[in-house]
C-alpha cells in the first residue's frame, strides 16, 4: 500500500500480524493514523473520568463542553478519514456531544 502523502511503500504481506490489526486503521489517511489514539482517550474520558469530575453536575458539564469543543475543532482540522462523509459525519457527532454537553449545562445552571 502506498502512502499518497509521503510516498513510502507498505508491505503487509512481509507482516502478517499486520495484517490482523489493519482494521483500525484503515479508514485513516496513513499520515492521521495517531487520530484512533486520541479518540480512544477521548472516549476513555467521557466514560471513566468525567463522572469522576466534582460533585456538583454543573461542573462536569461545564468540562464536558469544554472538552467536546476542543475535540470538536481537532476532528473537524485534522479530517483524518479517507472519504469525505466520514469526516463529515465525525464533526456532525461532535457537535450533537457538544450540543447535548450545553444543554446539561443549561439545564443545570437553570
Amino acid at each position: 500500500i502506498k502512502d499518497s502523502e509521503s510516498s513510502t511503500m507498505i508491505e503487509f504481506s512481509q507482516y502478517a500480524w499486520l495484517q490482523r490489526l489493519q482494521f483500525l486503521w484503515q479508514d485513516y489517511i496513513p499520515t492521521r493514523w495517531w487520530f484512533e489514539v486520541l479518540e480512544m482517550y477521548r472516549r476513555i474520558f467521557f466514560v471513566a473520568a468525567l463522572p469522576l469530575a466534582g460533585h456538583a453536575g454543573s461542573v462536569r458539564c461545564t468540562i464536558g463542553v469544554l472538552v467536546s469543543v476542543v475535540f470538536l475543532v481537532i476532528g473537524r482540522e485534522a479530517s483524518p478519514f479517507k472519504q469525505e462523509a466520514t469526516n463529515v459525519l465525525y464533526t456532525v457527532a461532535q457537535y450533537q456531544i457538544f450540543l447535548t454537553f450545553f444543554g446539561a449545562l443549561i439545564i443545570n445552571t437553570n
